[in-house]
């Protein structure tokens, strides 16, 4: 007490201060190490308590070094999501914005320009990854070219020979507004954009728009009966379902209704791109065609097929349940609620193929029941690496070969299966050594 009457509160080093009033007071040297902090009672010490803009508390502790690291990333994305409110613009509907750079750098950390899709309108935003930023702007450029081509597309699908009868097919998916709007967005894309380069600037895109207008009629005929086939193989195939199936293809049965949720999910029009669109049909087939020779044949016809997939298979979903699990983790460390922002920065792709908690519980994932939220998931743009992504198409490949060779299904080799998961493991194992950083210049 006697020594604390000589402090100065906020002044210098505390240790330093009570060897200098213990020489003043009694004469006496004492080291500064003599002043161990460490064996003090947790009472004693400093409490400190880290709050919002709103006073909201975010974390307390006792150990300031400590609470920094503990808070180091959220204050990462604090100030990164701060930077990005500056650059974001919203509700544009034509190319106004300029050239789209490949980086912007914000403070030493790299984010990317993205055009996000936003319906009638489209949003300039920045993410922290390349990939997600290219699979965004992809169908964000799509956009801007079906809002330029509205008007000239809404007739000419509304003529479709099978209008009425794909708006009847689609009606557990989505309204007939909805539907035409798939179909314009993936016409617009199989003109200007497939197998073309990448647009990254107002004048290119004016200039792809005038010099490929005329194929626009075609387009919306090619694009229009792709989907047709694939809504109406998709209605079949889940109007056998809904009627009930026998108890011994259980096991088909979940493979087939876990392949349609990753393939058909609820909104997959508004994601699925041209390349694996036009494979759709066959794909969606084969799942018919399956139902068909189970009828006939019995479920002993697929077992041999159902065992050389699943392990795959369950590679594949695995994955996704770990890399869920870990987003969800990071939003809850984050203080943002599952759900609550369509921010697409907010996909975070896990490091891990192998670990992580399971969307759904080990028990339920092994029964014959189908989660159908990992498919939505899987389809959010940019979502899934390259090399999962091309996992997962090889496993497409090879179902049609496996079950129904006769539509076209390419075998695919074990080994080629393996070094494409070693590519998984290999991109897991990088994204692990950098684990919460950022791509810095």
């Amino acid at each position: 007490r006697e020594a604390a009457a000589l402090l100065t509160f906020g002044e210098g080093s505390l240790a330093a201060a009570l060897c200098e009033a213990m020489q003043v007071l009694y004469g006496q040297d004492v080291e500064l190490k003599a002043w161990a902090a460490a064996h003090i009672n947790d009472h004693l010490r400093m409490r400190f308590d880290v709050v919002d803009h709103s006073g909201r508390s975010l974390a307390q502790g006792r150990d300031l070094p400590e609470l920094r690291t503990r808070l180091a990333a959220r204050l990462e994305r604090a100030r990164a999501a701060a930077a990005r409110s500056k650059y974001r613009q919203e509700g544009l509907t034509a190319w106004t914005f300029g050239q789209l750079q490949d980086s912007i750098d914000l403070d030493g950390v790299l984010s990317f320009p993205a055009i996000i899709d936003r319906g009638q309108s489209v949003s300039l935003t920045l993410v922290e990854r390349p990939g997600e930023a290219a699979s965004n702007t992809y169908l964000g450029v799509r956009r801007l070219f079906a809002l330029a081509c509205e008007s000239e597309l809404d007739e000419r699908i509304r003529a479709l020979p099978r209008w009425e009868e794909m708006v009847r097919f689609f009606g557990s998916l989505g309204s007939e507004s909805e539907l035409r709007d798939a179909i314009c967005c993936i016409s617009c894309e199989r003109v200007f954009m497939f197998n073309q380069a990448p647009i990254r600037d107002p004048a290119m895109f004016e200039a792809r728009r005038d010099e490929q207008w005329g194929r626009l009629g075609q387009a919306v005929i090619e694009v229009g009966t792709t989907i047709a086939r694939v809504l109406e193989a998709r209605f079949k195939v889940a109007g056998r379902f809904a009627g009930g199936t026998p108890r011994l293809w259980a096991a088909s049965v979940a493979d087939m209704r876990e392949q349609a949720a990753y393939l058909m999910p609820k909104g997959f029009l508004k994601l699925v791109t041209w390349e694996h669109l036009r494979d759709y049909p066959r794909i969606v087939e084969g799942i018919r065609e399956r139902l068909f020779r189970l009828r006939e044949d019995g479920s002993g016809v697929e077992s041999r097929a159902l065992t050389e997939i699943a392990p795959h298979w369950k590679r594949f979903t695995g994955w996704v349940a770990g890399a869920m699990a870990q987003e969800r983790q990071a939003l809850e460390a984050a203080g943002v609620a599952a759900g609550a922002t369509d921010e697409p920065d907010r996909a975070i792709v896990a490091p891990s193929g192998q670990k992580g908690k399971a969307a759904l519980p080990p028990a339920r994932r092994a029964a014959p029941t189908v989660n159908a939220d990992a498919g939505e998931w899987a389809q959010r743009p940019g979502i899934l690496p390259q090399e999962v992504h091309a996992f997962r198409w090889l496993l497409e490949d090879l179902r049609l070969a496996l079950f129904v060779p006769d539509l076209g299904g390419v075998t695919v080799p074990a080994s080629k299966l393996e070094q494409a998961w070693a590519q998984v493991v290999k991109a897991a194992q990088d994204a692990a050594s950098g684990q919460g950083e950022r791509p810095r210049r």
